[in-house]
Parts: C-alpha cells; structure tokens; sequence
C-alpha cells in the first residue's frame, strides 16, 4: 500500500507539477508549524511563510524533479527541501518577506544531516523488512550474523535452539575456529551438527548456504520493491545489517560475558562503524 501510494506520488511530481504541489500542502504544514512551535516566526506569519514556499517550488520544480533519484522516500526529501527553504527565508530576514532564493537548497539534498536521515531510514526498512519473518527471524539473525562474520553469543543461539549449553556453544566455537577466517563450509559443517543434536533434523551445509542465500535474494526483492525502485545487492544489506545488529550484538554479548574469544572479539569491521 505504501509502495503504490509512494509510487502515485512520484508520477505526479513529474506528469503534473502544479497538481503535485497542491497535493502536498499537509506536509508543509507540518514543517512550517514546526518553525512556529520552536519560536523561529510568528504564528500569524505561518500563512506568508507557506505561500513563499509554494512560489520556490513552484518556480523551481524542474530542478526537483532532477534531483530526486529515490535515494530516499520522497517524504524525507520533500522534508529536507522545504525545511532548507524555510531556513534560508528566515535566515535572510527576521521577518517573512519574498526573497531571492537559490539552487544551494536543493543541493543540500547531498548533505550530511540528509545521509543521516537516509541511512536512519534505510535501517529501519531493513530491521521491518526481517521483522515480517517473525517465526524464521532468531534463526535469521543467527546465519546473518555467522554468514557476515559478525560477533555472536550464547544468547544468539538460545533463540535458535533453547536447550543449549554454553559448554556446547563453546564446543561449536573450538570446532570452527578461527571464526573470521574460517570457510563457510567449515563453519556451516558444525551448524549442521547444533542442529542434528538440539533438533533432531538432518542437514548439509550446501542446504543451510541455500537457505541462507535465499533469504538474502528475498530480503534483497523486499527492500528494491516490485518494481523494483532501488538497488540493494547483498553488500548493501550486509553494510545496514552490521550497522543495525553489530552495535546490539556487542552491547548484548559484553552484558552476559559471551563475547566469544575464539576470534570473534578481534574483527576490527574497519569500514563498518556501529551506527549511533
């Protein structure tokens, strides 16, 4: 429902512009009372300040429709925008009054608190796109997290198999170690031994890389949309899954003394910096 209602949105910004801007006056509002209720202008100056920034968008929609590359919703970009206008009539005069606004607003749209807004935004589709695999999400995690190196717990493996011990996760540890290192195939090995023991299911490690690799393709259709309109690949989901699940790892692992010491703790993700 989201993806058509984003989609409608986007086909009217470039078909019919004017239609475009009128169908977004709920947003400005929002943003323009934001400026009200933080004392930046006067209540009775909302209604002048929304009109200027009607005449900008109107004036320089070409430039808008360029620009936007679906990098991020169309709402957080609108946002962005509009906020940049606002802050630049305000910054120009102390009261509202028409001034001549320029191009920078919108390249703004590259600039850092906007990547913030965007990475923020691309975390939080990715954690509710696991979430709606609610029954397969503790075993989820825990392949993720073995399958990107990632450090992983006694708690990890408790939500997969509950019976487990830490004397057998120790065993687990000793048997692939050095974890980072380590093949997939070694490492998918002894995970196929956790299961036979604490599910009594037997396993390959070929069939736990297949299940792994199709919930990444899944996760990535989920994320790109159908039609597609973004450009996730496993490494983009790896970079947002680290980012997401390796700062609650470490938190969670270094509160109940599990950070395993068989190489997990050494990994320096260098150009992987917990999100904070």
């Amino acid at each position: 429902m989201f993806k058509d209602q984003e989609q409608k949105y986007i086909d009217l910004l470039n078909s019919e512009p004017n239609q475009f801007i009128l169908s977004i006056q709920g947003l400005i509002e929002v943003v323009v009372q934001k400026f009200v209720k933080t004392g930046r202008i006067r209540l009775e100056e909302k209604n002048d300040l929304k009109q200027q920034v009607n005449e900008y968008l109107l004036k320089k929609m070409p430039r808008i429709q360029n620009q936007y590359q679906r990098r991020s919703s169309l709402k957080t970009y609108l946002s962005v925008i509009i906020t940049n206008i606002c802050n630049d009539i305000i910054k120009h005069e102390n009261k509202i009054t028409i001034v001549s606004l320029e191009d920078s607003m919108i390249q703004g749209y590259d600039n850092q608190a906007l990547e913030n807004l965007i990475f923020k935004e691309e975390i939080k589709k990715l954690k509710n796109t696991i979430n709606l695999h609610p029954k397969n999400k503790p075993r989820l995690l825990l392949l993720l997290k073995i399958k990107f190196r990632m450090p992983v717990g006694v708690y990890d493996f408790k939500a997969v198999y509950p019976h487990i011990t830490v004397f057998d996760f120790k065993q687990f540890m000793v048997r692939i170690g050095p974890y980072v290192e380590n093949t997939d195939v070694k490492i998918f090995s002894a995970l196929t031994e956790m299961t036979a023991k604490h599910e009594n299911k037997k396993n390959t490690p070929d069939a736990i890389r297949k299940w792994i690799k199709l919930k990444i393709n899944e996760l990535i259709d989920l994320m790109n949309g159908d039609p597609p309109v973004s450009k996730y690949n496993e490494e983009t989901i790896q970079i947002l899954f680290e980012k997401c699940y390796y700062k609650e790892t470490q938190t969670n692992s270094l509160q109940k003394n599990e950070l395993c010491s068989s190489g997990l703790s050494v990994r320096k993700l260098a150009n992987v910096k917990p999100w904070s």
